[in-house]
């Protein structure tokens, strides 16, 4: 799979354009990195995961508008390492870190 404008391939790109519209998802995801809840890539996908689960079983749409349309070779195709490391660094800038004291 190839890369896609700047990402490892077109459902990491997709996922990421998702998720930063969507801003109670971008707030839940920066939170939880911010928190610590979130510390690993391995972390987010399964958060991402049990969300999506979590809504299509309880009816609620947040979540399950992301992926109601995607296959598990999409889900699986996401770089969740390149996906997590933009998250830390979009937590930072969006302010979710407490500036470090000097």
């Amino acid at each position: 799979m190839s890369e896609y404008q700047g990402w490892a391939n077109y459902p990491t790109w997709l996922l990421k354009v998702n998720i930063d519209t969507e801003k109670g998802i971008l707030d839940d995801v920066c939170q939880g990195i911010a928190n610590g809840s979130i510390t690993t890539y391995e972390g987010l996908k399964d958060y991402l995961s049990e969300m999506c689960e979590h809504t299509a079983a309880s009816g609620r749409n947040r979540y399950f508008e992301i992926t109601d349309l995607w296959s598990l070779w999409d889900w699986n195709s996401v770089d969740w390492y390149h996906l997590f490391t933009s998250y830390q660094e979009d937590t930072k800038e969006l302010g979710y870190l407490p500036d470090a004291e000097e």
